[in-house]
Protein backbone atom coordinates (compact mmCIF):
# COMPACT_ATOMS: atom_id res chain seq x y z
CA UNK A 1 0.00 0.00 0.00
CA UNK A 2 1.40 3.44 -0.71
CA UNK A 3 0.60 6.43 2.00
CA UNK A 4 0.77 9.94 1.00
CA UNK A 5 0.75 12.68 3.06
CA UNK A 6 -2.89 14.22 4.07
CA UNK A 7 -1.89 17.79 3.70
CA UNK A 8 -1.22 20.05 6.44
CA UNK A 9 -2.34 17.60 8.95
CA UNK A 10 1.04 15.54 8.48
CA UNK A 11 -0.96 12.36 8.89
CA UNK A 12 -0.02 9.56 6.56
CA UNK A 13 -2.96 7.98 4.91
CA UNK A 14 -3.26 4.88 2.67
CA UNK A 15 -3.72 6.16 -1.64
CA UNK A 16 -7.15 4.16 -1.17
CA UNK A 17 -9.32 4.39 1.80
CA UNK A 18 -12.94 2.96 2.73
CA UNK A 19 -15.85 5.05 1.76
CA UNK A 20 -19.17 4.17 3.49
CA UNK A 21 -21.65 5.87 1.61
CA UNK A 22 -22.10 5.35 -2.14
CA UNK A 23 -25.01 3.08 -3.81
CA UNK A 24 -24.16 0.43 -1.10
CA UNK A 25 -23.67 2.42 2.40
CA UNK A 26 -21.55 0.13 3.76
CA UNK A 27 -23.94 -3.00 2.84
CA UNK A 28 -27.16 -1.52 4.04
CA UNK A 29 -28.42 -1.38 0.45
CA UNK A 30 -26.63 -4.54 -1.05
CA UNK A 31 -27.77 -7.08 2.07
CA UNK A 32 -24.03 -7.53 3.45
CA UNK A 33 -25.02 -8.27 6.65
CA UNK A 34 -22.72 -6.97 10.01
CA UNK A 35 -20.29 -9.76 10.24
CA UNK A 36 -19.95 -9.45 5.95
CA UNK A 37 -18.78 -5.88 7.13
CA UNK A 38 -16.53 -7.33 10.19
CA UNK A 39 -14.68 -8.95 7.05
CA UNK A 40 -14.89 -6.12 4.85
CA UNK A 41 -13.20 -3.82 7.43
CA UNK A 42 -10.54 -6.47 8.88
CA UNK A 43 -9.61 -7.17 5.06
CA UNK A 44 -8.73 -3.59 4.62
CA UNK A 45 -7.07 -2.92 7.35
CA UNK A 46 -4.72 -6.20 6.44
CA UNK A 47 -4.30 -4.41 3.14
CA UNK A 48 -3.30 -1.39 4.49
CA UNK A 49 -6.14 0.58 4.22
CA UNK A 50 -5.83 3.09 6.94
CA UNK A 51 -9.06 6.10 6.32
CA UNK A 52 -12.37 5.17 6.74
CA UNK A 53 -15.08 7.71 5.50
CA UNK A 54 -18.18 8.15 6.65
CA UNK A 55 -21.23 10.46 7.65
CA UNK A 56 -24.17 10.60 9.61
CA UNK A 57 -26.62 11.00 6.52
CA UNK A 58 -25.16 7.22 5.40
CA UNK A 59 -28.36 5.89 7.71
CA UNK A 60 -27.18 3.29 9.78
CA UNK A 61 -23.66 3.44 8.28
CA UNK A 62 -21.49 5.35 11.83
CA UNK A 63 -22.87 2.32 13.86
CA UNK A 64 -22.00 -0.41 11.43
CA UNK A 65 -17.94 1.32 10.31
CA UNK A 66 -18.10 1.41 14.64
CA UNK A 67 -19.24 -1.77 15.42
CA UNK A 68 -16.39 -3.47 12.49
CA UNK A 69 -14.10 -1.31 14.02
CA UNK A 70 -14.09 -1.92 17.68
CA UNK A 71 -11.53 -4.63 17.88
CA UNK A 72 -8.65 -2.75 16.14
CA UNK A 73 -6.56 -0.53 18.41
CA UNK A 74 -7.49 3.39 17.73
CA UNK A 75 -4.02 4.19 16.37
CA UNK A 76 -4.75 1.61 13.73
CA UNK A 77 -7.02 3.89 11.29
CA UNK A 78 -8.22 7.58 10.67
CA UNK A 79 -11.77 7.75 11.00
CA UNK A 80 -13.40 10.64 8.89
CA UNK A 81 -17.53 11.38 8.92
CA UNK A 82 -19.34 14.54 8.31
CA UNK A 83 -22.25 16.72 9.51
CA UNK A 84 -25.09 17.95 7.30
CA UNK A 85 -25.26 21.92 8.09
CA UNK A 86 -28.65 21.99 5.47
CA UNK A 87 -30.64 18.84 5.14
CA UNK A 88 -33.15 20.88 3.41
CA UNK A 89 -31.51 22.25 0.89
CA UNK A 90 -32.93 25.54 1.30
CA UNK A 91 -31.70 29.33 1.91
CA UNK A 92 -28.98 30.18 3.66
CA UNK A 93 -31.31 31.29 6.66
CA UNK A 94 -32.21 27.78 6.92
CA UNK A 95 -28.73 26.05 7.87
CA UNK A 96 -28.48 24.91 11.49
CA UNK A 97 -27.01 25.97 14.23
CA UNK A 98 -24.01 25.42 16.50
CA UNK A 99 -26.55 23.49 18.96
CA UNK A 100 -26.85 21.12 16.06
CA UNK A 101 -23.55 21.16 14.90
CA UNK A 102 -22.35 19.80 18.90
CA UNK A 103 -25.13 17.56 18.64
CA UNK A 104 -24.29 15.63 15.27
CA UNK A 105 -20.76 15.44 16.53
CA UNK A 106 -21.50 13.64 20.09
CA UNK A 107 -23.89 11.38 18.36
CA UNK A 108 -21.44 10.65 15.55
CA UNK A 109 -18.49 10.03 18.63
CA UNK A 110 -21.53 7.48 20.21
CA UNK A 111 -22.13 5.44 17.27
CA UNK A 112 -18.66 5.20 16.04
CA UNK A 113 -17.69 4.33 19.71
CA UNK A 114 -14.95 7.04 19.65
CA UNK A 115 -13.65 9.42 21.71
CA UNK A 116 -12.58 11.87 18.69
CA UNK A 117 -12.70 12.22 15.16
CA UNK A 118 -10.13 12.86 13.14
CA UNK A 119 -11.93 14.32 10.28
CA UNK A 120 -15.06 16.35 11.04
CA UNK A 121 -16.56 17.15 7.46
CA UNK A 122 -18.78 19.88 6.33
CA UNK A 123 -21.32 17.60 4.11
CA UNK A 124 -22.14 18.96 0.51
CA UNK A 125 -21.33 22.77 1.10
CA UNK A 126 -23.41 24.64 -1.52
CA UNK A 127 -22.16 27.60 -2.94
CA UNK A 128 -24.81 30.04 -1.59
CA UNK A 129 -24.03 29.00 1.45
CA UNK A 130 -19.90 29.05 2.08
CA UNK A 131 -19.99 32.53 3.69
CA UNK A 132 -22.43 31.57 6.65
CA UNK A 133 -20.64 28.33 7.15
CA UNK A 134 -17.52 29.37 6.84
CA UNK A 135 -18.68 33.13 9.58
CA UNK A 136 -20.92 30.64 11.93
CA UNK A 137 -20.16 26.88 11.93
CA UNK A 138 -16.62 26.48 11.47
CA UNK A 139 -15.98 28.61 14.69
CA UNK A 140 -17.60 26.23 16.49
CA UNK A 141 -15.85 23.71 14.84
CA UNK A 142 -12.87 24.95 15.73
CA UNK A 143 -13.89 25.69 19.62
CA UNK A 144 -14.56 21.76 19.05
CA UNK A 145 -11.31 20.98 17.93
CA UNK A 146 -9.67 22.74 20.95
CA UNK A 147 -12.10 20.50 23.31
CA UNK A 148 -9.85 17.19 21.65
CA UNK A 149 -13.52 15.87 20.01
CA UNK A 150 -11.94 16.43 16.71
CA UNK A 151 -9.01 16.85 15.38
CA UNK A 152 -9.32 18.51 11.87
CA UNK A 153 -12.03 20.29 9.74
CA UNK A 154 -12.65 19.34 6.41
CA UNK A 155 -15.46 20.36 3.91
CA UNK A 156 -16.83 18.35 1.07
CA UNK A 157 -18.78 19.53 -2.01
CA UNK A 158 -22.25 18.63 -3.71
CA UNK A 159 -21.04 17.33 -6.79
CA UNK A 160 -24.34 16.19 -8.17
CA UNK A 161 -25.27 20.09 -8.36
CA UNK A 162 -21.61 21.82 -8.75
CA UNK A 163 -19.48 20.00 -10.97
CA UNK A 164 -16.91 22.17 -11.72
CA UNK A 165 -16.10 22.88 -7.90
CA UNK A 166 -17.82 26.66 -7.33
CA UNK A 167 -18.03 25.90 -3.61
CA UNK A 168 -14.73 24.76 -2.97
CA UNK A 169 -13.12 27.63 -5.07
CA UNK A 170 -14.86 29.95 -3.00
CA UNK A 171 -14.46 28.18 0.87
CA UNK A 172 -10.74 27.33 0.50
CA UNK A 173 -9.14 30.55 0.58
CA UNK A 174 -10.86 31.14 3.71
CA UNK A 175 -7.60 29.27 5.25
CA UNK A 176 -9.61 27.21 7.96
CA UNK A 177 -10.12 23.75 6.30
CA UNK A 178 -7.70 21.12 6.56
CA UNK A 179 -8.90 19.17 3.93
CA UNK A 180 -11.51 19.02 1.00
CA UNK A 181 -13.34 15.74 -0.71
CA UNK A 182 -13.60 16.38 -4.25
CA UNK A 183 -15.35 14.84 -7.07
CA UNK A 184 -13.18 14.16 -10.09
CA UNK A 185 -12.72 11.09 -12.43
CA UNK A 186 -11.88 10.44 -16.05
CA UNK A 187 -15.33 11.62 -17.71
CA UNK A 188 -14.89 15.24 -15.37
CA UNK A 189 -11.24 16.23 -14.37
CA UNK A 190 -12.27 20.08 -14.25
CA UNK A 191 -10.53 20.02 -11.00
CA UNK A 192 -7.68 19.97 -12.43
CA UNK A 193 -7.99 23.29 -14.05
CA UNK A 194 -7.65 25.12 -11.00
CA UNK A 195 -9.08 23.64 -7.68
CA UNK A 196 -6.04 21.08 -7.06
CA UNK A 197 -3.93 23.97 -7.23
CA UNK A 198 -5.32 25.76 -4.89
CA UNK A 199 -5.73 22.90 -2.48
CA UNK A 200 -1.79 22.69 -3.41
CA UNK A 201 -1.35 26.47 -2.43
CA UNK A 202 -3.48 26.06 0.43
CA UNK A 203 -1.26 22.81 1.61
CA UNK A 204 -5.21 20.75 1.87
CA UNK A 205 -5.52 16.88 2.23
CA UNK A 206 -7.80 15.88 -0.94
CA UNK A 207 -9.79 12.92 -0.94
CA UNK A 208 -11.28 11.82 -4.08
CA UNK A 209 -14.99 10.76 -4.34
CA UNK A 210 -16.54 9.21 -7.51
CA UNK A 211 -13.58 8.03 -9.26
CA UNK A 212 -15.48 4.79 -10.32
CA UNK A 213 -19.32 4.16 -9.98
CA UNK A 214 -21.83 2.92 -12.81
CA UNK A 215 -21.18 4.89 -14.85
CA UNK A 216 -17.51 3.56 -15.25
CA UNK A 217 -17.79 0.23 -14.12
CA UNK A 218 -20.81 -0.75 -15.93
CA UNK A 219 -21.17 -1.15 -19.50
CA UNK A 220 -25.07 -0.61 -19.70
CA UNK A 221 -24.32 2.20 -17.74
CA UNK A 222 -21.64 4.14 -19.62
CA UNK A 223 -23.54 3.66 -22.51
CA UNK A 224 -26.57 5.78 -21.57
CA UNK A 225 -24.34 8.16 -20.13
CA UNK A 226 -22.55 8.62 -23.03
CA UNK A 227 -25.82 9.02 -24.85
CA UNK A 228 -26.75 11.70 -22.39
CA UNK A 229 -23.33 13.76 -22.71
CA UNK A 230 -23.88 13.74 -26.74
CA UNK A 231 -27.30 14.50 -26.62
CA UNK A 232 -26.29 17.63 -24.16
CA UNK A 233 -23.26 18.28 -26.16
CA UNK A 234 -20.57 17.60 -24.48
CA UNK A 235 -19.28 14.66 -26.73
CA UNK A 236 -19.89 13.79 -30.54
CA UNK A 237 -22.47 11.36 -31.30
CA UNK A 238 -20.39 9.55 -33.14
CA UNK A 239 -18.90 7.94 -29.63
CA UNK A 240 -22.13 6.38 -28.71
CA UNK A 241 -22.05 4.39 -31.76
CA UNK A 242 -19.34 2.57 -30.73
CA UNK A 243 -19.91 -0.89 -28.43
CA UNK A 244 -17.97 0.43 -25.69
CA UNK A 245 -17.29 4.32 -25.93
CA UNK A 246 -14.16 3.58 -23.04
CA UNK A 247 -12.57 0.79 -24.51
CA UNK A 248 -9.48 2.23 -26.04
CA UNK A 249 -8.37 2.81 -23.02
CA UNK A 250 -7.53 -0.84 -22.55
CA UNK A 251 -5.09 -0.17 -25.08
CA UNK A 252 -2.88 1.66 -22.54
CA UNK A 253 -1.73 -1.02 -20.25
CA UNK A 254 -4.72 -1.12 -17.92
CA UNK A 255 -7.43 -4.94 -17.51
CA UNK A 256 -10.74 -2.94 -17.02
CA UNK A 257 -12.11 0.55 -16.82
CA UNK A 258 -12.92 0.46 -13.40
CA UNK A 259 -8.89 0.09 -13.05
CA UNK A 260 -8.44 3.19 -15.48
CA UNK A 261 -10.42 4.87 -13.33
CA UNK A 262 -8.52 4.29 -9.86
CA UNK A 263 -5.59 4.94 -11.42
CA UNK A 264 -6.20 8.39 -12.62
CA UNK A 265 -7.92 9.38 -9.81
CA UNK A 266 -4.96 8.88 -7.94
CA UNK A 267 -2.85 10.44 -10.62
CA UNK A 268 -2.65 14.71 -9.06
CA UNK A 269 0.09 15.51 -7.38
CA UNK A 270 -2.60 17.12 -4.79
CA UNK A 271 -4.41 13.96 -3.85
CA UNK A 272 -3.97 12.05 -0.85
CA UNK A 273 -6.13 9.67 -1.47
CA UNK A 274 -8.89 8.05 -2.87
CA UNK A 275 -12.34 6.91 -1.39
CA UNK A 276 -13.82 3.13 -2.82
CA UNK A 277 -17.49 2.58 -1.68
CA UNK A 278 -17.57 -1.15 -2.44
CA UNK A 279 -18.86 -3.58 0.75
CA UNK A 280 -17.80 -6.28 -1.08
CA UNK A 281 -14.23 -7.86 0.24
CA UNK A 282 -13.51 -9.38 -3.77
CA UNK A 283 -14.15 -5.94 -5.05
CA UNK A 284 -12.04 -4.44 -2.53
CA UNK A 285 -9.36 -6.79 -2.81
CA UNK A 286 -9.80 -5.70 -6.55
CA UNK A 287 -9.44 -2.16 -6.41
CA UNK A 288 -6.64 -2.53 -3.99
CA UNK A 289 -4.79 -4.45 -7.05
CA UNK A 290 -5.55 -1.74 -9.78
CA UNK A 291 -3.97 1.32 -7.44
CA UNK A 292 -1.21 -1.04 -6.75
CA UNK A 293 -0.59 -0.71 -10.42
CA UNK A 294 0.09 2.53 -10.38
CA UNK A 295 -0.99 6.15 -11.77
CA UNK A 296 -1.63 5.72 -15.64
CA UNK A 297 0.52 6.65 -18.54
CA UNK A 298 1.20 9.97 -19.38
CA UNK A 299 0.08 9.23 -22.96
CA UNK A 300 -3.24 7.98 -21.36
CA UNK A 301 -3.74 11.07 -19.30
CA UNK A 302 -3.45 13.08 -21.93
CA UNK A 303 -5.33 11.40 -24.17
CA UNK A 304 -8.41 11.26 -21.67
CA UNK A 305 -7.42 14.93 -21.04
CA UNK A 306 -7.90 15.50 -24.84
CA UNK A 307 -11.36 13.88 -25.26
CA UNK A 308 -12.85 14.94 -22.00
CA UNK A 309 -11.17 17.77 -20.42
CA UNK A 310 -13.81 20.33 -21.40
CA UNK A 311 -16.43 18.39 -19.51
CA UNK A 312 -17.72 20.20 -16.22
CA UNK A 313 -20.98 18.05 -16.18
CA UNK A 314 -21.71 16.57 -12.68
CA UNK A 315 -21.43 12.98 -13.26
CA UNK A 316 -22.16 12.20 -9.88
CA UNK A 317 -23.22 8.15 -10.24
Amino acid sequence: MEYRRLGRTELDVSVISQGCGGPSRLGQNTGVDQYGINELVRCGIESGINLFDTAAAYGSSEEILGSALKPFPRDDFLLATKFSYNDKGGLPNDIVGVDQVRKSLDQSLKKLQTDYIDVYQIHGLQLAHVDVVCNQLVPELERQKQAGKIRFIGVTELWGRDGDHRALLNCIPCGRFDTAMVGYNLLNSSADDALFDMCIEHDLGVLIMFAVRRSLSDIGHRRKLFADLARNGYIDEQVVEVDDPLSWILDHGVASITEAGYRFAMQPRAVSTVLTGTSNTEHLNSNLCAAGAGPLSESAVAEIRSRFGHIKHSLEN
